[in-house]
């Protein structure tokens, strides 16, 4: 399996009273959100933990110390105090906050892809699934007028480099503190004959003075509509 991407098996739960049981070719059990419903991620790159990072394919120069100049990305699990003038966040852990790592990157000055990876082949060909992932613009709001917002193209590809979807995040804006990551997300089906794909992560605005962000935890999910079980007239029910 690619790195990076970890795989997570399907879950099963079970309710007083009754048994349900789905019997589906790459069926998912679903939680209920409210836009649809979501499974338990099926693939997730969070860069990997303790000690062993996980890296994507990139132009970008991998640096470390957490603090990289434009055209430069680190794979870190924190972000120092004072980096580059003290206007970025100190970052003391990754979105979760369990010893993982995230990717720090500065935009180069020039618009282009800075992260690409592909899935295992874990989807299920014919299936709609919610793919998200959680940024930060790294630059403190006091600084925010003389500084570039990032600004991000998603492309989900087949592993032929066919496009599946896309989706532009529009400026990102800074946030009032170290904790206010910002998901993105966007709901896609499957064509038939996959069961990998290639994401590529593309900078749409220009690098310099700004444009500066980390992303972690990216994400498939089997998404569907909500289903209601009713059971009418249950009693005197003997275990």
């Amino acid at each position: 399996m690619p790195a990076g991407f970890a795989a997570f098996p399907m879950q099963l739960k079970f309710r007083p009273l009754f048994l349900l049981c789905l019997v589906l070719l790459c069926g998912r059990v679903w939680a209920q959100t409210p836009a649809g419903s979501l499974g338990d991620p099926v693939v997730q790159e969070d860069f990997g933990s303790g000690s062993s990072p996980s890296f994507p394919t990139t132009d970008y120069t991998l640096v470390g110390g957490g603090c990289p100049n434009d055209g430069q990305y680190s794979i870190a699990k924190s972000i120092p105090g004072n980096c580059h003038a003290d206007t970025w966040y100190t970052v003391p852990y990754d979105h979760t906050g369990n010893d993982g790592y995230m990717m720090i990157v500065n935009a180069s000055y020039d618009p282009g892809e800075f992260y690409s990876k592909q899935t295992p082949p874990l989807l299920c060909g014919g299936t709609t699934y919610e793919f998200s992932v959680y940024v930060k613009n790294l630059i403190k709001p006091a600084f925010a007028g003389s500084h570039q917002k990032p600004n991000l193209r998603f492309r989900i590809e087949k592993t032929t480099g066919e496009l599946i979807d896309s989706y532009d995040t529009g400026p990102i804006y800074e946030t009032s503190g170290v904790d206010d990551w910002q998901r993105f997300a966007k709901v896609f089906t499957l064509p038939a004959d996959v069961n990998a794909v290639v994401v590529k992560i593309i900078n749409n605005a220009p690098g310099g003075t700004g444009n500066d962000l980390i992303i972690d935890d990216i994400a498939f999910r089997a998404y569907g509509p909500v289903v209601q079980a009713n059971f009418d007239n249950v009693s005197n029910v003997t275990t």
